[in-house]
């Protein structure tokens, strides 16, 4: 809450649907954190949401991850791909709004399931100011390694620009 949000860059050259979905539920979380906890969001979340927004309208526009618009693919995005209608701008529109709204369901029900751990994040934020992957195992407990978290952070340690801070862990 007020805070940066970094996410490793490691070399990913292709994205699943999952993957991508998982982005934008992190981006989304600082914003549902702050509704949780405050009751209300403030706008230190505004970069997080920009980069969600950009994220679903890129899924859909160029990956083709709309449920209504299949494998469509407007290119470089909607607004500079060449020729689209008002009614295919609409329900891509919608298509990222449908991402967005069901990643913010995401994250709000993993807030409110790990309400007493955020509240205790929170506290340490504003003890520590900089957390570090220990201390988050202090509030939430050992991280669960599942089998595509272990490979990919074992992919990550050989990478130069990566950090211990894999994907996956205490999502669910």
């Amino acid at each position: 809450m007020g805070g940066y949000n970094l996410i490793s860059e490691r070399n990913f050259t292709y994205h699943t649907e999952a993957r991508l979905r998982d982005e934008i539920c992190v981006f989304l979380g600082g914003r549902v954190a702050e509704e949780v906890v405050l009751g209300e969001a403030s706008s230190g979340a505004f970069d997080d949401l920009k980069k969600a927004s950009a994220l679903s309208r890129g899924m859909v526009e160029s990956l083709g991850y709309g449920r209504k618009t299949g494998l469509l693919s407007c290119g470089g995005g909607a607004g500079g791909g060449g020729e689209v209608s008002q009614a295919t701008l609409r329900m891509l529109e919608e298509e990222a709004q449908s991402i967005l709204a069901s990643e913010y369901a995401r994250a709000r029900g993993l807030m409110i399931k790990r309400k007493k751990e955020l509240v205790g994040l929170v506290e340490l934020l504003l003890e520590k100011e900089v957390v570090h992957d220990y201390d988050l195992e202090g509030v939430f407990g050992p991280r669960a390694v599942t089998p595509a978290a272990a490979v990919i952070a074992a992919a990550a340690a050989t990478s130069e620009r990566s950090s211990s801070y894999g994907w996956g862990g205490w999502g669910a």
